[in-house]
């Protein structure tokens, strides 16, 4: 602050000025955060909705279990087991799609995916909600959260290709 007197202003007015000051700073200090903290909510809101739509719209399915229990899958997830809803499947028991043989396949790769090991991918057969075979390939990893181990699966229908190489060592036999 500027007065044309020199010496006008007294050890009271400066004080008074400074407090102002202060506070003046404190209110911009804050602004300047509560800006900061706007964008950066709005970023992570738009990166969390790229990442949505990135899942929901894969052409390949994407399944997220604990336990054995289904939690999460994309759409491509719900066509692979034929199933309408998520609703439908959240909490199903993944291990009603399987055989007793590939039940303990599967159980003994979780087991070694929650110890920390690695998990090639592997083929088994399923029978999806309304009863039809197919063959699926899948690759698991295993993601620690602050409370419990879930497993990330990527799972693709090789249905076709296992049939498409099942006639093909067949047409070779027979020539």
């Amino acid at each position: 602050s500027k007065h044309v007197k020199k010496g006008f202003f007294s050890a009271n007015h400066l004080e008074i000025l400074t407090k102002i000051a202060s506070l003046s700073a404190a209110q911009i200090r804050v602004a300047i955060e509560t800006q900061r903290r706007i964008r950066a909510k709005n970023s992570l809101k738009e990166s969390e909705e790229r990442w949505q739509h990135l899942v929901e719209n894969q052409p390949i399915a994407l399944q997220i279990t604990k336990n054995g229990k289904i939690e999460y899958l994309n759409p491509a997830g719900l066509h692979l087991y034929e199933a309408v809803t998520m609703e439908q499947m959240q909490g199903f028991d993944l291990y009603k799609f399987v055989s007793e043989d590939v039940k303990e396949r599967l159980i003994s790769q979780y087991e070694s995916l929650k110890r920390g090991g690695v998990a090639g991918a592997i083929e088994y057969p399923i029978t999806t909600l309304m009863g039809n075979e197919r063959i699926i390939k899948a690759s698991s990893t295993a993601v620690q959260t602050e409370s419990e181990t879930v497993i990330h699966t990527i799972l693709r229908d090789i249905t076709d290709k296992k049939s498409a190489e099942n006639d093909s060592k067949n047409l070779s036999r027979l020539l």
